[in-house]
C-alpha cells in the first residue's frame, strides 16, 4: 500500500508495480482530484532518463481509493511517502487499523518512524508491527508535469544509496529482506536517529529557495530549481551553511 497523492508517492507505487507487487494507492478525501485520473484507469505511467536503470512503462494498480482501512488491511508492506508535516494525520489514522505481521516504511523518515513507534506504543499497538524509514526520498522525480500530463510520472534522478533503519535497530535486517528485492539500492542503517539526521534537504533547499525567491514568484513556481537555480554562488552558500 503507498500513501500519498504526490511525486514520490506515485512512482514508488508506479516502481512497485512494474516490479511484481500487488499495489494499493490512498489519499485522503480532500485530495481525492489528485488521484482522480488514476483511480478510473488504474494505472501509472513511468518515464526515466537516460541513466534510468530501473523498470519503466505502464504500472497497473490493484486498488486507487481514500479509505484508508480499505488500502492497508492486508499488506504486507505500508509506505509512507509524504512531506514530514503530514506525518501524524496518517500516524493517528492508521494506529488503529495496522496489525501485526505488517512493515511500515516511512519515505523519507524525519523523525517519522520514532514518531509513529512512540505513538503505537503508547496505545498498546506496537506488537508484531515492524517501523522502518529511509533517510532520503528514492528518487528525484516528477508527477502531473504539464508535457506529459496527469497520471505520469518521471525520473530525473535514481538515488544510488538509500539507508534504511528500523525502530528497533534489530528488525533492521528482515525490513531490508522485504525492500531489496525491489530497491536493491537500499542498505542498512545503525539506527533511526542517523536516517533522520542525514536528510540534508534542510540544508540544501533552504538557501536554494531563498537565493532564487525571485525567480520562484516571476515564473509562478514554473522553474526547474536544481536546474536553473543552482548555480555556483548558490553552491558555495549551500556548503558554507553545510
Amino acid at each position: 500500500a503507498l500513501l500519498g497523492g504526490g511525486t514520490s508517492a506515485l512512482t514508488m507505487a508506479a516502481d512497485l508495480a512494474l516490479n511484481g507487487a500487488t499495489v494499493s494507492l490512498f489519499d485522503f478525501p480532500e485530495f481525492a482530484s489528485r488521484v482522480d485520473v488514476i483511480r478510473q484507469t488504474r494505472r501509472i505511467e513511468k518515464y526515466g532518463s537516460s541513466s534510468t536503470k530501473g523498470v519503466t512503462g505502464i504500472a497497473e494498480l490493484a486498488r486507487v481509493t481514500t479509505d484508508l482501512k480499505e488500502a492497508i488491511e492486508g499488506p504486507e508492506l505500508i509506505v509512507l511517502a509524504v512531506p514530514a508535516y503530514a506525518h501524524m494525520r496518517f500516524f493517528e489514522a492508521m494506529a488503529e487499523i495496522l496489525s501485526a505481521g505488517q512493515t511500515v516504511l516511512i519515505s523519507p523518515g524525519s523523525w517519522g518512524a520514532m514518531r509513529l513507534y512512540n505513538l503505537l506504543r503508547h496505545k498498546g499497538r506496537a506488537a508484531g508491527i515492524k517501523i522502518a524509514e529511509t533517510d532520503i526520498c528514492t528518487h528525484i522525480c516528477r508527477a502531473g508535469e504539464t508535457f506529459l500530463g496527469p497520471e505520469k510520472v518521471r525520473v530525473i534522478l535514481e538515488r544510488s544509496r538509500i539507508r534504511v533503519a528500523a525502530i528497533p535497530a534489530t528488525d533492521t535486517e528482515a525490513v531490508l529482506a522485504l525492500l531489496q528485492p525491489f530497491y536493491p539500492q537500499m542498505v542498512g542503517g545503525t539506527s533511526v536517529i542517523e536516517t533522520s539526521l542525514r536528510n540534508d534537504n534542510i540544508v540544501g533547499h533552504g538557501p536554494l529557495m531563498l537565493m532564487n525567491a525571485g525567480w520562484l514568484e516571476h515564473t509562478a513556481g514554473q522553474f526547474m530549481t536544481y536546474r536553473d537555480g543552482l548555480t555556483p554562488s548558490v553552491a558555495r552558500v549551500i556548503d558554507a551553511v553545510r
